[in-house]
């Protein structure tokens, strides 16, 4: 799946709330349907901020939970390192 791209439909985007929410279109490079992701912004405190990711699909095979695991894992690394650069980058 590395590699592989993926078209999304912006479903929802709330500024005030600070949620995206969007569908995958299909078909997609593996077999699930319906696929779909919700992205939610929270400030818990002073210089904190709380990320929500939820994704669910109306079917699923069951063998790609631990590929799928994998992958939502090296997303949210990517996230982290570009926060943690863009962190830097701020505090210079």
């Amino acid at each position: 799946m590395s590699g592989d791209r993926y078209i999304e439909k912006l479903v929802i985007l709330d500024h005030e709330k600070h949620i995206i929410s969007y569908l995958f279109e299909e078909p997609l490079q593996f077999p699930a349907t319906g696929l779909y992701g919700k992205q939610e912004l929270e400030s818990i405190a002073p210089g904190k901020t709380l990320l929500t990711w939820i994704s669910d699909a109306e079917s699923f095979d069951e063998d790609l939970k631990d590929t799928m695991y994998g992958l939502i894992q090296l997303c949210i690394a990517g996230l982290v390192e570009l926060l943690e650069k863009r962190q830097i980058g701020v505090s210079n």
